[in-house]
């Protein structure tokens, strides 16, 4: 079934709805990720935005606080936004809901690029005859739900959390989270991606750490009726995971490209894109899995497994490095002359200690296509270090590329390492 409207709480507070814009004193705070303030007691809340336009309601029981509002810039818009972060009853107040309402004069298809932008592309279209808006699109990233509607005369958001509605059915023991969601069309077939992870941990509200991660394959119009998929434990993917559709084999076909913090980057030419998994400097390695889609899911690489090449690094006489990669035997020399690492090892340009390294697995992962043909490939590297396994003296780096039914590296490249001067 597909959902083109949005929860009942939604519709109560369309239903109420103000002037986005009548009050000019509204307070202005700063732009805070959902992932990173859904859930948040509102004192924790007004300690990162400041106070609010407080707005209350009232019930059986007399007034309460509902909501509290501030003007905030939302997907790099000119125009600020009335941000509503809508409360539970509960003392804490605890952030449930995000509604964002926009100017009047700001048109749909502007709110939907910038929004894109920001979180990709959205499942959009012209609403059901029975649904109270005209238009929507949806996006889901990061455990966070975005609903766009347009009524014609107004523009909303609502943003709250994703959970996944089909836990019991798979026996899968709550919270389960929709991490992110796409859609793939192929020989006009649809098909819906889910990724899905159990939490970790849920400090402060920001959901980014998972002990399990599922794929879910479905028709969008039948969700409960969909194939669930375990991912690896080996792929190492549980730390802000992200699911982007590219196309890696050149059948037209999108392939589903999972990688462990994941950021997108517009290369600046043709609107092409590359995906980077985050890298060591950061305290975490990357992990990267793709994914075939089919009636099933087939897994076609995974980094956990798939490591190429192994190789011995080793110093030599006159400030060079040899790297050998042991899978064709190849010797590759570098330049390491004026590296850090040299003052430990070297005396008078020879080596005091024969000081050999390995890699230890992937330092990388970029998808791109630099061939801006449509089609992506894998850029894997691992670093070569020196002494005591502290200083990068290489990066080694593999090209996977799609071939026969199956990822295979391409090429091997070695480059010296030599940090950016202050």
């Amino acid at each position: 079934m597909k959902i083109h409207a949005f929860p009942l709480l939604c519709l109560c507070v369309a239903a109420m709805r103000l002037n986005a814009f009548a009050d000019d004193a509204l307070p202005l705070a700063k732009y805070i990720a959902p992932d990173q303030v859904l859930d948040l007691p509102l004192a924790k809340l007004e300690g990162l935005k400041g106070k609010g336009a407080a707005v209350f309601g009232t019930n059986a029981e007399g007034k309460e606080l509902v909501q509290v509002d501030y003007g905030e810039t939302w997907f790099n818009l000119p125009d600020p936004v009335r941000a509503q972060y809508l409360v539970s009853s509960a003392a804490e107040h605890v952030v449930h809901q995000i509604t964002l309402g926009f100017k009047d004069s700001v048109p749909r298809e502007a709110i939907i690029a910038a929004a894109a932008k920001a979180l990709g592309p959205a499942a959009q279209g012209e609403s059901g005859p029975d649904a109270p808006s005209k238009y929507y699109a949806h996006w889901v990233r990061d455990s966070v739900r975005y609903d766009f509607q347009d009524y014609g005369d107004y523009r909303e958001m609502y943003i709250s959390r994703a959970p996944f509605s089909y836990s019991d059915q798979y026996k899968l023991a709550e919270p389960i989270d929709i991490i992110a969601q796409e859609d793939s069309k192929a020989k006009g077939v649809e098909r819906r991606v889910m990724l899905l992870g159990k939490p970790r941990d849920d400090l402060g509200g920001v959901r980014r750490h998972y002990d399990s991660l599922w794929l879910y394959l479905c028709d969008p119009e039948h969700e409960e009726k969909g194939a669930l998929t375990a991912l690896p434990k080996e792929s190492n993917l549980g730390v802000a995971p992200t699911l982007t559709l590219v196309d890696f084999t050149g059948d037209g076909k999108m392939e589903v490209l999972l990688l462990k913090d994941g950021h997108l980057f517009d290369v600046g030419h043709n609107d092409s894109k590359m995906f980077i998994s985050g890298s060591a400097d950061y305290g975490e390695s990357p992990g990267a899995c793709i994914y075939e889609i089919g009636a099933r899911l087939k897994l076609l690489f995974d980094s956990g497994k798939d490591i190429y090449p192994t190789f011995v690094a080793e110093f030599r006489d006159n400030y060079k490095a040899n790297i050998h990669i042991n899978e064709d035997n190849s010797d590759h020399e570098v330049d390491i002359a004026g590296l850090g690492c040299t003052d430990s090892v070297y005396k008078d340009g020879k080596p005091q200690d024969q000081v050999k390294s390995k890699g230890y697995g992937y330092y990388m992962i970029l998808a791109q296509d630099k061939n801006f043909d449509g089609v992506f490939e894998l850029y894997c590297s691992q670093d070569a270090r020196g002494a005591c396994q502290a200083d990068v003296i290489a990066f080694v780096t593999s090209i996977f590329t799609h071939r026969d039914g199956k990822f295979a590296a391409t090429s091997v490249g070695v480059e010296v390492h030599r940090p950016a001067k202050s």
